[in-house]
């Protein structure tokens, strides 16, 4: 079953964003809660086909902040890696799609490479954030589950 994993810099974005543009937040978090049902529901990481959702290199997926009906929102992304072998779906960082998306992606892309260096079932942490969440809101909510290496992933 696919959970959730932050890096340390989401957490970091996420606060910035929580305090700077708290609308745009939760724009970008309720349509990672769509992309993650989809996920859930068994879709493939490529099958899933939503105006937010935007294909990056090495296999990325920038979620935007799209619809909803909150009004005109600065733009933003959300990345995030769907691993399918462990069925983790790493959220990379948050940022804005000025001059920033191009370092954020090349960030992302270095994280990918770690994650695809250590294969499918290493135990070594990539990041201190390995925390997992059963659903996005959770995030929103503080609730933090077990540590990856304390949960058993099918």
């Amino acid at each position: 079953m696919w959970q959730l994993e932050p890096t340390d810099d989401y957490e970091r974005q996420f606060r910035r964003y929580e305090k700077k543009h708290p609308r745009e937040l939760e724009a970008v978090l309720r349509n990672l809660q769509t992309y993650f049902e989809a996920l859930r529901a068994g879709n493939k990481p490529l099958q899933i086909k939503y105006g937010f959702v935007h294909v990056e290199p090495d296999g990325i997926f920038a979620i935007d902040q799209k619809g909803g009906g909150l009004g005109k929102l600065a733009q933003s992304r959300l990345y995030v890696y769907p691993d399918t072998d462990t069925e983790i779906l790493h959220l990379l960082t948050i940022g804005g799609k000025g001059h920033e998306q191009r370092n954020d992606i090349q960030q992302c892309k270095d994280f990918v490479a770690q994650i695809k260096e250590r294969g499918p079932h290493d135990d070594k942490e990539v990041t201190r954030a390995s925390q997992q969440r059963e659903t996005p809101d959770e995030h929103t909510k503080g609730e933090a589950n077990e540590t990856r290496r304390e949960k058993e992933i099918p």
